[in-house]
């Protein structure tokens, strides 16, 4: 049998209505809520196998170990000894992050310093003239096919002004792409991965800063207040 409007109408006013969360409550477990570190900044999301990436596997595993503790230590630990506590382990979180992006950043100055000496090995003034010289009489595709050849062609092309090669820059950096590509390969692997491994490091670190670093400021602003409450009323 069909309702009419005026059966459905009693029938809602009389159901119970749901109690509002209490405004109080739902702000406390806001300040007491930790996020984690998400997936792009974990440990699994690097799969390389190089010392740059095992320095950011280390230090990002380390971050999301910290977030998940401060996450099971803010549910009831009272704010005047969580913050203080929270606040050396951010803290330390932070330090390895910096510790690993510059460890990661001196391996990319490594790594293309050697990659540098792949494709620019030392030649004398006089060669590098008399390749480049060379190097004017053939077609772009030609010069390319010579430096995967040799790496003293590619070295007297990329440490000379672009001037003195007859070459436009988007040929010299077709140059420089094939003589890595040929010559210094493993280099270019692991620069690769380090600058990978880099950009989530930094990544992780403006994260802890904004979600961590953030909450353990508020938690002693609250401690604080609780502190000053308890004063006035001693």
């Amino acid at each position: 049998m069909t309702k009419s409007p005026i059966d459905r109408a009693l029938e809602n006013r009389n159901k119970p209505r749901q109690p509002y969360p209490d405004a109080q409550a739902v702000k406390e477990g806001q300040l007491r809520a930790v996020k984690q570190a998400p997936l792009d900044i974990q440990a699994g999301s690097l799969r390389d196998d190089d010392p740059s990436t095992r320095t950011a596997q280390v230090v990002l595993a380390h971050l999301s170990s910290t977030a998940a503790t401060l996450a099971d230590a803010a549910r009831e630990t009272p704010y005047d000894k969580l913050a203080p506590a929270a606040g050396r382990a951010v803290e330390t979180a932070q330090r390895k992050l910096d510790e690993a992006a510059n460890t990661i950043r001196a391996q990319i100055r490594h790594y293309e310093s050697r990659r540098d000496e792949a494709i620019m090995p030392r030649i004398s003034d006089a060669m590098g003239a008399e390749i480049r010289t060379l190097v004017r009489t053939l077609s772009p595709s030609e010069v390319v096919k010579l430096a995967e050849s040799d790496p003293r062609v590619s070295s007297a092309i990329l440490a000379a002004p672009a001037a003195l090669t007859g070459l436009k820059s988007p040929e010299i950096e077709r140059v420089r792409s094939r003589a890595t590509a040929v010559h210094a390969s493993e280099q270019a692997a692991l620069l690769k991965s380090a600058n990978r491994a880099l950009d989530v490091v930094e990544r992780a670190g403006a994260w802890s800063v904004t979600n961590l670093s953030t909450k353990v400021a508020a938690w002693r602003e609250r401690a604080a207040d609780t502190s000053a409450l308890d004063a006035l009323n001693a």
